[in-house]
């Protein structure tokens, strides 16, 4: 049963990172589990731990050796959003942190050029697009719409 998987190709570490449970993530992972695996959406049990804002397990899968949990392009929605993206569209500022510090592109963008600045931005996650800034986020960034992070900023509807 532990290598089975669901409809959409989620396997027990992808349960385990969603649902937060840390200790049978280390269980799994001392077993020799795929912390690579993808599901039918092209997402890691990583993405979905940071997807969650499931910190412990961030941080657990980021100490593995041999740069197991990639935080980078290897990750990311059909759109192009990659973790970080998600971190900042959901005001998930300590996780933005975390990424931050572990090196995270801050910059990457989706399919519509958006990056996770914008993003913050649009949401009004000003903590989290401070500390998107102070990593050297580019402020005048534009997305396929030539709009930039303030853009956004401006007129959104907090």
């Amino acid at each position: 049963m532990i290598n089975k998987t669901d409809a959409k190709g989620n396997t027990s570490l992808h349960l385990a990172s969603i649902n937060g449970h840390l200790g049978i993530v280390k269980l799994l992972v001392k077993d020799g589990r795929n912390v690579h695996i993808l599901n039918t959406d092209q997402l890691s049990p990583f993405f979905y731990a940071c997807e969650n804002n499931i910190i412990a397990v961030v941080n657990y899968l980021i100490s593995l050796p041999n740069d197991v949990a990639k935080i980078n392009e290897k990750y990311m929605t059909r759109e192009h959003k990659s973790v970080l993206h998600i971190t900042c569209l959901k005001g998930y500022t300590k996780l933005t942190k975390i990424l931050l510090n572990q090196n995270a592109t801050v910059d990457v963008q989706d399919k519509g050029g958006l990056t996770p600045l914008h993003l913050a931005c649009l949401n009004g996650e000003f903590e989290t697009a401070s500390l998107l800034l102070k990593a050297g986020a580019n402020v005048n960034a534009v997305d396929k719409l030539e709009r930039t992070p303030v853009y956004y900023a401006c007129t959104g509807d907090f």
